[in-house]
């Protein structure tokens, strides 16, 4: 594929907020390993999410990605024109944002391409909808197009195409008519040629064509006619009598600045089986979490609770080579005790903690600070509740009994207030201090947190793993120790929270 040079791909989007980073990331995987170079322009048709936001922050990590925002919203045809204009390569191919384009089948496109075709139009022949009528709608609308224009296609609606430069000139973009392209190709002279490709369910969101599609219902018949008279009337030139689309950009703003360092503490205790490949996994993932959140730096402490055994050796030839803060004590000062040495010696506005035991994924910071930081939250706690979870049974009956009554006392919801993978604000941790110094720490921090008058906790889900080596917590002695911790906190703070509800149903919060 070396020989097609720059390859632009265009995707409109509009409130696609939870597809844009998995679509970035296929596509660039999917051109990466092809050996293209490439160029993605991002056309936000004024989304009213995060959708901007996010596209702005893979800008600015990926000179190769470009967004261009609209005023106001045009529609999908004003975005097309907007990105297919606004394209440098020599093919430029257009797919739907929702991630229903399976950015894979980018190289069918570019075999046809090379091939010598002009114009390449995707055929989605399974149909990821199961809405009957929907499918009705999209059928009829094909039968139409054939019936009109005499052109043998199966998938007129399919945004997934390819184009050569000089093609792009040759095809006109009026309002609603996107899904005529092959018809105005054809017309114009123009090679083309159409491939089965692949159609995944919507990962995220909404269609924006409703549950039913019925915005089509009048829409695709009136502008297959119109084209259609267009075309009669004035000798296959529809640019005559159809005015091309129109939009106005905004200029390109500021991306948002940097917001802090994030300091990852890591407490250990005899986890020789375990450090190695936790510090290997945050010094790994770090490029990934700065890239993919607002965080300006990643500062890893590992503190050595008076391991017995080679665990400190391992950290100190890691920390030697990395270069990063390795803290160590002779005497044990316990879970808890270890986690705040690590606190006080941390840089970072954003403080973490990731226990050792190969439990946790360190690339998952990523969803909890984007949590944090997208809900203005205090602390983001990593829920392992997951159906995917490895939690040992008896444990994770445990969280499931503390959770509820931590929520029945307080009316939050709270599903995993023991996690040992954690975000905090700095400013938040000094005003909860002091904690408990045990393997409670974490609950006595969540507990804390709930009735401290101004603090959001929060929550993301996170992956779980089975622990590598050996558990400190003991069932029955932590148990009890966790059990009378929140029994405190329920005879402490019931009147607290009764009183705070009823102050927010009068409007006082």
């Amino acid at each position: 594929m070396n020989e097609i040079g720059l390859i632009s791909i265009v995707v409109p989007v509009h409130n696609e907020e939870g597809n844009i980073r998995r679509l970035y990331e296929g596509i660039k995987e999917s051109l990466q390993a092809l050996g293209c170079r490439y160029e993605l322009i991002y056309v936000n048709d004024a989304s009213r999410d995060d959708t901007p936001e996010i596209i702005t922050d893979i800008c600015r990590h990926d000179p190769a990605v470009k967004l261009l925002n609209f005023f106001r919203k045009y529609g999908q045809d004003a975005a097309l024109a907007a990105g297919l204009r606004e394209a440098r390569g020599e093919v430029v191919i257009a797919m739907d944002g929702d991630l229903q384009d399976d950015p894979g089948d980018i190289r069918l496109f570019l075999r046809e391409i090379e091939s010598g075709f002009d114009v390449v139009c995707g055929w989605r022949k399974k149909r990821s909808i199961r809405n009957i009528f929907r499918r009705a709608i999209a059928f009829s609308g094909n039968k139409l197009g054939v019936f009109l224009f005499g052109v043998s296609f199966h998938d007129f609606n399919a945004t997934f195409k390819a184009y050569k430069r000089s093609a792009i000139e040759k095809i006109f973009l009026f309002k609603g008519f996107h899904r005529f392209i092959p018809v105005m190709a054809v017309m114009a002279g123009l090679r083309v040629r159409e491939i089965e490709i692949r159609n995944n369910s919507r990962f995220s969101g909404h269609s924006k064509y409703g549950y039913c599609g019925l915005s089509r219902v009048f829409s695709v018949p009136f502008t297959a006619l119109a084209l259609k008279l267009a075309m009669c009337l004035f000798n296959n030139q529809p640019q005559r009598l159809l005015p091309e689309v129109q939009y106005k950009i905004k200029p390109a703003g500021r991306p948002h600045p940097k917001k802090g360092k994030l300091s990852v503490v890591i407490p250990v205790y005899n986890e020789e089986k375990g450090i190695s490949r936790t510090i290997e996994q945050c010094i790994g993932a770090k490029e990934e979490i700065l890239t993919r959140t607002r965080l300006s730096d990643l500062e890893i402490i590992v503190v050595d609770d008076g391991s017995k055994d080679n665990t400190l050796k391992v950290a100190r030839e890691y920390a030697s080579f990395y270069g990063f803060s390795l803290i160590s004590y002779a005497k044990n000062k316990n879970y808890g005790g270890a986690i705040q040495e690590g606190m006080n010696a941390a840089e970072g506005e954003y403080l973490a903690i990731l226990d050792a035991d190969g439990t946790y994924e360190p690339r998952s910071f990523t969803e909890l600070f984007n949590t944090l930081d997208s809900q203005a939250a205090d602390i983001c706690v990593g829920s392992r509740m997951s159906a995917e979870s490895r939690m040992p049974l008896t444990r994770k009956f445990g969280n499931i009994l503390a959770a509820s009554l931590i929520n029945l006392a307080s009316s939050t919801k709270v599903s995993d207030a023991t996690s040992g993978m954690r975000i905090i604000r700095k400013q938040a941790y000094e005003r909860l201090l002091p904690l408990a110094g045990g393997l409670e720490f974490g609950l006595a921090m969540t507990l804390k947190a709930l009735r401290e008058p101004g603090l959001k906790v929060v929550e993301a889900r996170v992956p779980y793993y089975k622990r590598i080596g050996r558990s400190k917590l003991r069932t029955v002695k932590d148990g009890y120790r966790f059990s009378r911790l929140i029994l405190s906190f329920i005879l402490q703070n019931r009147g607290h929270f009764k009183r705070q509800a009823e102050a927010e149903r009068h409007g006082a919060f």
